[in-house]
């Protein structure tokens, strides 16, 4: 996915704000011209638990953040998964 994301930069200049969030990788935002997608071949996966990834648009320190709320589902306890750890 995290290469899904880097080419929809590369088209729009930009990550995904947080109200577009992954969805911006299967339909086209509105105002986006340069939008060049679907930029994965399906909807936007589930994580191994078969939950909703949480996506954080960009910040200070990190272009964007993906995160799962690991085996017990529960976001913001120990077990969450993020692409930045």
């Amino acid at each position: 996915m995290t290469s899904a994301l880097d080419a929809f930069a590369l088209d729009v200049g930009r990550y995904p704000n947080g109200g577009e969030g992954l969805d911006a990788l299967v339909h086209q935002p509105g105002g986006l011209e340069q939008w060049d997608g679907p930029y994965l071949k399906r909807d936007v996966p589930k994580d191994a638990w078969g939950n909703p990834y949480e996506y954080k648009a960009p910040q200070a320190k990190t272009d964007y953040q993906i995160l799962s709320a690991g085996p017990d589902q529960k976001m913001g306890s120990a077990d969450d998964i993020s692409n930045n750890d």
